[in-house]
C-alpha cells in the first residue's frame, strides 16, 4: 500500500511539474523612462527563427512571456514603433528569468532603413490585432495554407477541425478580408497554397455595426484573416484529384482560383461514393475513421434477461454515401465606393444506401427460437444556398450594408424491412 501511494505520489509530483512553464518577466519604457504598451515580446530559436511564444506589454509596460524549458540557443527580441529593437541570446533556459527594466532608444532614419534591409519581425502585436510574417513560418513548401496555423503557438485545431487561439474559439476565416466559401474558412484552409501568403492576422470577431461604426468588439470569438503577397495576388490556381478502385468506388475534386487584385473568382467541384465529405470537412483521400469506407458488420452479442438468453449474429451497417458538391465563389470591388465581399453559390447532393441483416437466438426453457431479419434503406438529401455581402458607401459618414441569404432544402427517405421466425 505505501509503495503505491508514493508511486502515485511520484506520478503526481511528474505530471505537475511538467504542468508548470517557466516565464521571463521585464518592463519596457523609452528614453524618458515612459513605460510603452503593446510592445512586442518573442522569443526565437537561434538554429531555424521559429517563434518559441510571444507576448505583448501592458499599460505599465510589464511583460511575462511563458515558455517551457529551451535546451538550445534562443534569441529574445522586443519591438516597438519607432524604437529600437531589443536583443538578448540565451544558450539555454532552465529557469524563469527577470531582465528588470529595459530601456529602448529613438530610432534612426539610418538604423530603421538598414533593419528593414536585414530583417523583418515574425510577429507583431497592435492592440487587438496579432500580425505573423508567413514567411517567418516553417513549412514544407508544397503546404496549404492550414499548415502555417499549426505552427503559430497557442492555436490548436482538434480532431473535428474546431480551431481555437489563446483559448479563443475561431468562427470567421478570411481571404484578404473576405470570405472564401464560407465563413469556417475550411476550403480555404485545405486547399489554397501556403506560399502565396504574405501574413495571418488574429483580431478579436466583430459584428457589421461595430465594424462599419468602429466600436470596441465584445466578442469572445476571433477572425483570421489571410492577407495574399501583393506580387502573388494574381495568377490561376488549380488542383486536381482523382481515384478509381475496386467495387466502382471512386472520387474525384477540382478546385479552381483566379485572383487580380480585389478580383476573386473559384470553382470547385467534388464527387464520391466511398463516405468523403470532400472540400467541407477533410482533405481528399484522408483518413475519416467512421466516415469512408465504413460498410462493415458488427460482431454478434450475447444477453440474458431473466431465464431467456438471447444470442444475435450480424447488425447494422453505417451505409454507402454518395456525394456531390458544386459552388462558385466571387468578390471584388465594384467602384470606388460599392466592394462585393462574397457571391456565393453551393449546391449539393447526398445520397444514403443501408442495409442490414440480423440473425437471432432466443433459448427458452423447452425449445429455441430463431428470429431472421433484413433491412434496407435509403436516404436522399439536396440543398441549394445563395450568400452575399456587398458594402455601398455613401458618403464619410453614411454606409450601407447588403448580406441577402436563400438555403432550400429537400429530402427523401425510404426503409424496407422483413422478418422470419
Amino acid at each position: 500500500m505505501k509503495k503505491t501511494l508514493l508511486l502515485l505520489t511520484l506520478m503526481f509530483t511528474v505530471i505537475i511539474l511538467h504542468a508548470q512553464k517557466l516565464h521571463i518577466d521585464g518592463r519596457i519604457s523609452d528614453s524618458e523612462k515612459k513605460p510603452i504598451e503593446n510592445a512586442t515580446v518573442y522569443l526565437l530559436k537561434q538554429k531555424d527563427s521559429s517563434i518559441v511564444n510571444y507576448t505583448a506589454t501592458n499599460k505599465e509596460g510589464k511583460f511575462s512571456l511563458k515558455i517551457d524549458e529551451v535546451k538550445e540557443p534562443s534569441i529574445l527580441t522586443i519591438d516597438a514603433d519607432k524604437l529600437s529593437s531589443y536583443s538578448k541570446k540565451f544558450d539555454k533556459i532552465d529557469q524563469s528569468l527577470s531582465l528588470g527594466d529595459i530601456q529602448l532608444e529613438k530610432q534612426s532614419l539610418v538604423n530603421a532603413i538598414d533593419e528593414v534591409k536585414i530583417t523583418v519581425s515574425p510577429v507583431k502585436i497592435k492592440k487587438d490585432t496579432i500580425e505573423f510574417n508567413a514567411a517567418a513560418i516553417k513549412v514544407r513548401p508544397d503546404s496549404k495554407i492550414e499548415e502555417l496555423l499549426k505552427q503559430i503557438p497557442g492555436v490548436e485545431i482538434s480532431n473535428e477541425g474546431k480551431i481555437t487561439v489563446n483559448g479563443k474559439d475561431v468562427d470567421q476565416i478570411m481571404i484578404n478580408g473576405k470570405p472564401f466559401f464560407d465563413k469556417d474558412g475550411k476550403i480555404a484552409l485545405q486547399n489554397l497554397p501556403a506560399d502565396i501568403i504574405k501574413n495571418i492576422q488574429f483580431t478579436t470577431t466583430k459584428t457589421k455595426e461595430e465594424e462599419l461604426s468602429g466600436k470596441t468588439a465584445k466578442s469572445q470569438n476571433t477572425t483570421i484573416n489571410f492577407n495574399i503577397d501583393e506580387k502573388k495576388n494574381k495568377g490561376l490556381l488549380t488542383r486536381l484529384t482523382v481515384g478509381y478502385g475496386s467495387d466502382k468506388r471512386y472520387e474525384a475534386s477540382g478546385l479552381a482560383s483566379y485572383f487580380k487584385g480585389d478580383t476573386k473568382i473559384s470553382l470547385l467541384a467534388s464527387s464520391n461514393n466511398i463516405n468523403s465529405q470532400g472540400f467541407s470537412r477533410d482533405e481528399v483521400f484522408d483518413s475519416m475513421g467512421n466516415g469512408r469506407n465504413a460498410w462493415m458488420m458488427q460482431g454478434g452479442s450475447v444477453s440474458t434477461v431473466g431465464n431467456m438468453t438471447y444470442f444475435t449474429q450480424g447488425g447494422g451497417t453505417k451505409g454507402i454515401q454518395r456525394s456531390t458538391t458544386i459552388g462558385l465563389n466571387y468578390s471584388d470591388k465594384l467602384g470606388k465606393d460599392a466592394d462585393l465581399d462574397s457571391f456565393s453559390l453551393m449546391h449539393s447532393d447526398s445520397n444514403m444506401e443501408t442495409r442490414s441483416k440480423v440473425s437471432r437466438s432466443t433459448l427458452l426453457p423447452n425449445y429455441t427460437l430463431q428470429t431472421n431479419s433484413e433491412s434496407n434503406g435509403e436516404n436522399e438529401s439536396k440543398q441549394y444556398s445563395f450568400d452575399t455581402s456587398a458594402k455601398i458607401k455613401l458618403d464619410s459618414m453614411t454606409s450601407i450594408y447588403l448580406s441577402p441569404r436563400f438555403t432550400k432544402n429537400s429530402s427523401f427517405n425510404f426503409n424496407n424491412s422483413r422478418s422470419l421466425l
